[in-house]
């Protein structure tokens, strides 16, 4: 290798280096650009839930894990009633990959052959956090009862994720109708009497 090939190839270096060196740096006497900002608020306004009383339903804290939802897909399975009423509403704990999920979310929730739904705008919900979901009509439901569930994501680009958790009690979970026994959903079963 001659030497100009040699001093070439340094100065080359030097110049990347220097260049790459003032990246993600601000001029000297100017602020430095802010963070994003966490979004502690919801993109939209969520609804009012009607409720008298809020139950959760039972789960193992520490061992939840995501179960990613995409449009025309389903999160389905069975919870055990914590108490009983006439519910009214439900809440679900979901991810919403950096408040960034869009789309309508559908809940249907069931006992033996009598079923309520409702849905909500994921606009309305935070990550991480439990969204509210008002049902069309309030769903008699007695303390001990097998309620069968299903979460829609009907439309939207970004996915959500409905947070999953290990539970004694008899509960299941899972996608597209492949559910796991002994996990749930993290639930907040509201009831109107």
């Amino acid at each position: 290798m001659n030497i100009f090939k040699i001093r070439y190839s340094v100065v080359t270096a030097a110049v990347l280096m220097s260049a790459l060196s003032g990246c993600g740096k601000h001029e000297a006497g100017a602020p430095a650009a802010a963070p994003a900002p966490v979004t502690t608020v919801p993109r939209a306004t969520p609804v009012a839930l009607p409720a008298n009383e809020a139950v959760a339903t039972k789960f193992e804290k520490g061992t939840n894990s995501p179960i990613a939802l995409t449009a025309k897909h389903y999160v389905g399975g069975s919870i055990i009633s914590p108490s009983g009423g006439e519910l009214g509403a439900v809440s679900v704990e979901l991810g919403t990959y950096i408040n960034t999920s869009d789309g309508e979310l559908k809940v249907t929730f069931c006992n033996k052959d009598v079923c309520s739904e409702g849905t909500a705008d994921l606009l309305t919900s935070l990550d991480n956090k439990l969204l509210g979901i008002p049902l069309s009509s309030p769903l008699a439901v007695n303390g001990g009862d097998k309620l069968t569930f299903k979460i829609e994501k009907l439309t939207g680009v970004v996915p959500v994720a409905i947070w999953s958790y290990s539970t004694s009690d008899q509960a299941s979970i899972g996608i597209d109708g492949k559910e796991e026994a002994g996990r749930t959903g993290k639930f907040i079963l509201h009831f109107v009497k």
